[in-house]
């Protein structure tokens, strides 16, 4: 039974992070610091966390090493246009929240125009949607 791992070509390991396990880091794969490898990670992907979870990059792909892929790297792990999967699940959570405040809303107002009061209008709803929108520019950061 295989203990260690087997790093392919070109793989970068950052500062404190950890491989775990008997599997394969992939050629031209990429560990974010402190990571916590635990699985196989596949050939071009970069893994960040603990434990580390695979992103999913939006780089060119290019097999030559002069390639401009070159120029993405970053000692971290993070390269740009790569969404970690956690932020994406949060910012789709924000978007989601935003859309069944608006609809609650409008059924305010439809309920209010049938009962011929006026609609209540706070400010809350406003200030929810301030700080979720810059809840959701602080995960892009």
């Amino acid at each position: 039974m295989k203990r260690h791992p087997t790093l392919g070509k070109g793989v970068v390991i950052s500062a404190g992070a950890k491989v775990l396990g008997g599997f394969t880091v992939g050629d031209g794969a990429r560990v974010g610091s402190n990571a916590v490898v635990l699985k196989e990670i596949p050939a071009g992907a970069t893994a960040v966390g603990i434990p580390a979870r695979i992103l999913h990059p939006d780089l060119p792909q290019s097999s030559a090493p002069d390639s401009k892929a070159k120029e993405y790297f970053s000692a971290y792990g993070v390269t740009p246009n790569v969404d970690d999967p956690v932020s994406m699940a949060l910012k789709g959570l924000i978007d989601a929240t935003l859309e069944q405040e608006a609809k609650i809303v409008a059924l305010e107002k439809a309920l209010a125009k049938l009962s011929n009061t006026p609609a209540f209008d706070s400010g809350e709803a406003s200030d929810t949607k301030r700080d979720l929108g810059a809840l959701k520019e602080w995960l892009k950061e």
